[in-house]
């Protein structure tokens, strides 16, 4: 087994990168969800289905236009934000994900002390332990991932994740989960199209093969050429 810096974890939340912001990163796994009808959830209980899973940033204030402060702020009591918890950056590493409420978002600070921020979020559904595609990089429409091979094929459909971070375009940036029985010949099985900045869960049904991979284009409508710049993340968890 080997060892992993910490200087390889990343989050993404909505579409946001905190980049080098962050300082520290925790992630805690619950047995299920809360039971509203026991004596001692219902105090901790905020909304349905929010489980007793939490993930927990902090990281130095930014409160200029884009900020960490300015974003994370907005994001406060909103359900259903996409967040990934990144661990490494090779093709086929680890990461959870999920929807999520975000429960905190508060600035913390000494006297002539560097303020930090500290936040959490609590899912609003299961959160997925996954396999990722490397970290947020810049976009080249067309270029295929590396692909993961998990072994063999599943029955059981695929949740796939995407962030696509500060989005400058004139038309939908789409990411694209393809498929393969043989690690060559591959084909489309689930499609997420973003118009902006902006982190999505997409869904798929049924028998997934045993080669998966992700490719990124610019999806025009009406002909045309798309233009732009993003950078995105994708990750994904088998059924």
């Amino acid at each position: 087994m080997g060892n992993l810096t910490s200087e390889v974890l990343r989050l993404y939340v909505g579409g946001f990168n905190p980049g080098t912001s962050t300082t520290s990163m925790s992630a805690t796994l619950a047995v299920g969800a809360l039971d509203p009808t026991s004596f001692g959830d219902p105090a901790e209980r905020v909304a349905a289905d929010i489980r007793q899973d939490r993930l927990e940033w902090a990281g130095w204030l930014n409160d200029a236009t884009g900020g960490i402060d300015k974003i994370m702020g907005t994001l406060i009591g909103t359900l259903g934000v996409v967040v990934s918890f990144v661990i490494g950056t090779a093709t086929g590493a680890r990461s959870y994900n999920g929807t999520s409420l975000m429960t905190k978002a508060a600035p913390v600070g000494n006297v002539k002390e560097l303020v930090k921020v500290e936040a959490e979020w609590r899912p609003d559904g299961a959160l997925d332990v996954s396999k990722h595609f490397g970290e947020a990089q810049a976009l080249t429409a067309g270029t295929a991932s590396g692909s993961v091979d998990d072994a063999a094929a599943s029955t059981a459909g695929v949740v796939f994740y995407t962030h696509v971070i500060g989005f400058v375009g004139t038309n939908t940036y789409r990411m694209v989960l393809e498929d393969s029985a043989d690690g060559a010949s591959f084909a489309d099985i689930a499609t997420a199209d973003h118009t902006g900045t902006g982190g999505a869960r997409t869904v798929l049904a049924g028998a997934v093969r045993r080669y998966i991979r992700m490719t990124t284009s610019w999806a025009t409508t009406g002909g045309g050429t798309a233009t732009g710049t993003a950078n995105f993340f994708g990750a994904y968890a088998r059924g």
